[in-house]
C-alpha cells in the first residue's frame, strides 16, 4: 500500500509521464518562481486531481534534497548601518557594540551613514581655545578609525555634511576642489570602502535608499525623507532622533529610519548639545528588506566598560 503523502504515491496514482521533478527544478531554480508559483504550475501540469497543500509539501520535500537547493537558494542580505561617528570624537565602546550587534543579527553588508569625521577644526563656529588643530585632529581620527577599518574591510560610506567641511573651507578661499587630496587617501581608508553622496552617486540597496540626510531635521526627518522619495529611506544626521517609522499607502509598505549616532557626548566638539532638551541616542540600524528594519539602542553595558 502506498503512503498517503509522498511523491511516490502521486506517481503511482497519476497517468501522465513523471517529468515533474525536472520541471520543478527548472521553475524554482532557473526561472526563479516562488514556492507558491512552482507548486501551482506543477499541480496544473501533473497533479490536477490533488489538493494544493499536498502538492506543495511534496514539491518542497523533493527540491530541498537536490543539490540545486543550496546553490540556488538566495541568501538574505542583511544590512548593518553604522551611525554618525564624528571621529576622533566617537564613543570608545561604540565599535564593540557595532561588532556584537551585527554578529547577532547576521549582517552581510555594512553601511556607514555619514559624518565619519567631525572636522571640528574646519568649523565656521567659535572654537574651544584648546581644540586640536587640523593635523592633530586628522591623525587622531585615523587612529580611532583603525578598529573600524580592521572590523569592516569592505563597506559602503555615505558622505555627511561634516565629512565635506574641509572642501567647503577650501572653496571659500578659492582653492580648486580637483587639487584637494581624495577623501579615502586623506583618512587611509581600506580599498574595499566605497564612497557615496546624496545627490549624484547615491547608495541604494534592495529598494532602500541610504543617505546621510543633511536636508532633513527633527523627529520626523526620516519619515519625511521616505515620503519625499516614495521608498524606504535610512538616514543619520539627527543625533537625538532614532527609530523606524512605517508608512503605507494603497501600493506599498515602506519606512523611514534614523539610526542615531555613535558619538561621545562629553567631547568638546559636542558642547552645543549640552543645552538641548534632547540628548543624543547611540545605536545602529539593521535592515532586512524594504519593508522591515529595526533600530538597536546601545545598551548600558557598553557605557560602563571599556
Amino acid at each position: 500500500q502506498c503512503e498517503t503523502l509522498g511523491w511516490a504515491s502521486l506517481e503511482y496514482r497519476q497517468e501522465k509521464p513523471m517529468g515533474w521533478k525536472e520541471d520543478a527544478k527548472r521553475l524554482r531554480f532557473i526561472e526563479g518562481l516562488s514556492w507558491t508559483e512552482t507548486t501551482a504550475e506543477i499541480r496544473r501540469q501533473y497533479f490536477p486531481g490533488e489538493d494544493t497543500q499536498t502538492v506543495r509539501e511534496i514539491v518542497r520535500g523533493y527540491l530541498r534534497r537536490v543539490p540545486e537547493y543550496k546553490i540556488g537558494k538566495p541568501q538574505q542580505e542583511v544590512i548593518g548601518v553604522v551611525g554618525d561617528l564624528h571621529a576622533p570624537f566617537a564613543h570608545p565602546n561604540y565599535i564593540h557594540f557595532i561588532k556584537d550587534t551585527f554578529k547577532q543579527h547576521g549582517v552581510t553588508r555594512v553601511v556607514f551613514i555619514g559624518d565619519l569625521f567631525d572636522h571640528y577644526s574646519y568649523s565656521r563656529f567659535i572654537k574651544k581655545p584648546l581644540a586640536m588643530n587640523p593635523r592633530q585632529e586628522k591623525e587622531m581620527a585615523i587612529e580611532q578609525m583603525q578598529d573600524y577599518y580592521k572590523a569592516f574591510p569592505v563597506a559602503d560610506v555615505c558622505l555627511g555634511n561634516h565629512d565635506i567641511r574641509y572642501i567647503e573651507r577650501a572653496e571659500e578661499f578659492g582653492i580648486d576642489e580637483e587639487i584637494i587630496k581624495d577623501f579615502k587617501d586623506i583618512y587611509k581608508m581600506p580599498k574595499g570602502w566605497t564612497i557615496y553622496d546624496e545627490y549624484e552617486n547615491f547608495l541604494m540597496i534592495n529598494d532602500v535608499l541610504y543617505i546621510h540626510g543633511s536636508a532633513y531635521n527633527g523627529k520626523d526627518g526620516a519619515k519625511q525623507a521616505a515620503l519625499n522619495e516614495q521608498m524606504s529611506v535610512v538616514m543619520g544626521h539627527g543625533h537625538s532622533f532614532a527609530g523606524v517609522f512605517p508608512i503605507a499607502n494603497k501600493r506599498k509598505l515602506m519606512f523611514g529610519m534614523n539610526v542615531g549616532c555613535g558619538i561621545s557626548i562629553s567631547e568638546y566638539a559636542f558642547a552645543y548639545n549640552k543645552k538641548d532638551k534632547f540628548r543624543p541616542l547611540l545605536g545602529c540600524g539593521i535592515v532586512f528588506n524594504s519593508n522591515y528594519a529595526i533600530w538597536v539602542p546601545m545598551g548600558g553595558q557598553y557605557f560602563r566598560h571599556k
